[in-house]
């Protein structure tokens, strides 16, 4: 059997953590969060023919509420069979924002039609490369992190009550660290 939810496995951890870190960065601080997880494939083969059960999720929806106003959902479904549903939707009281999965950024403003951009470059490995530059520049010069370790446990704890959320059915509050 394959790493699971209680090794750090599944599409939430190694994908959705980045969702939320651009959530609290750009949004504060959540109010509460209710989330649904499953695991849509439940056995896969590897290289070598072999069939593993696999028991982390490859699909996630979650619907936060931020302390300042405002929601945003975010779900994923990694096992799509034609492209990967990946979905931001930022709604507030003066606007929408929404990025798709084919990098396209829709927003507006309260009372206007959506203007759409893009597609929007991302590229993953220059965004390792810039915290990568600024890890060393820590260690070598002795300059701030970026990211922060307070950083990284706002996002464990949002992940915690994502996990909790999703466990009991409810809505949960992050709990700080």
């Amino acid at each position: 059997m394959g790493p699971g939810p209680r090794h750090g496995g599944g599409r939430l951890q190694g994908y959705g953590v980045h969702d939320l870190d651009l959530l609290l960065e750009a949004f504060g601080e959540v109010a509460e969060v209710a989330a649904a997880t499953e695991v849509g494939v439940r056995e896969r083969q590897s290289k070598d023919g072999t069939t593993h059960e696999v028991t982390a999720e490859d699909a996630y929806a979650i619907l936060i509420r931020f302390r300042g106003g405002g929601l945003a959902q975010v779900s994923l479904t990694a096992t799509a069979r034609h492209k990967r549903g990946d979905v931001l939707e930022f709604h507030g009281d003066e606007g929408t924002v929404r990025l798709d999965g084919d990098k396209m950024l829709h927003w507006g403003r309260a009372g206007e039609e959506l203007r759409t951009e893009g597609p929007l470059k991302a590229s993953s490995k220059d965004a390792f490369a810039l915290i990568a530059r600024n890890f060393h520049a820590a260690i070598r010069d002795g300059a701030p992190p970026d990211p922060s370790l307070r950083e990284a446990l706002r996002v464990q704890a949002l992940l915690d009550a994502i996990h909790l959320a999703d466990d009991q059915r409810r809505w949960v509050t992050p709990q700080p660290t």
